[in-house]
């Protein structure tokens, strides 16, 4: 495979020096986009917590789990970041849908003036206030993102298995 070039060029050659390796690659399904998913032991992907990505959850769900399936890369955890949530009742209501998607973290990253400035700014919203609201969210959501992978570790280590959430049906779900 063409989509293997990076693991066995770069990733099988580095991957021992370091704890852990990020790969931030665009929403495509390009070459690049599949190296990085070949190598990666977790997908986080970004759940807005609108209604245009709402509608938008279950297609993309299901086109990233057909390309890992291409790439024979079953075993590789989906983790899904809710973000822009608002104080809005829809977003609200979609954001307690999200929660009952098990590959979903708990928390969500709140559109704030702090976020916004750090985007802008192009720094983490840690180093841009490292003691907000903003920054304790992101923290939490990086402890659970860095749990989900250790307990990945020891159920690979310890029975070989694809790794699926059960899908929560957004067709049915009640806002």
């Amino acid at each position: 495979y063409r989509e293997e070039w990076l693991k066995r060029n770069v990733f099988d050659k580095i991957k021992d020096k370091f704890d852990l390796i990020v790969l931030d690659s665009s929403p495509t399904s390009g070459r690049l986009v599949s190296n990085a998913m070949i190598v990666s032991d977790m997908i986080l992907s970004p759940l807005e917590c609108s209604t245009n990505n709402f509608k938008n959850y279950a297609r993309t769900r299901l086109k990233i789990t057909k390309k890992l399936e291409e790439l024979g890369a079953k075993d590789i955890l989906i983790k899904h970041i809710p973000t822009k949530l608002t104080n809005t009742s829809i977003s609200q209501d979609i954001y307690k849908v999200y929660q009952q998607i098990p590959a979903c973290s708990i928390k969500a990253i709140k559109v704030s003036a702090q976020m916004e400035a750090s985007t802008f700014r192009g720094i983490s919203i840690i180093e841009h206030e490292p003691t907000g609201d903003a920054a304790n969210t992101m923290r939490e959501i990086v402890k659970e993102v860095f749990q989900d992978l250790e307990n990945s570790q020891l159920k690979k280590a310890s029975i070989p298995q694809i790794h699926k959430s059960p899908e929560v049906n957004l067709n049915q779900a009640q806002l």
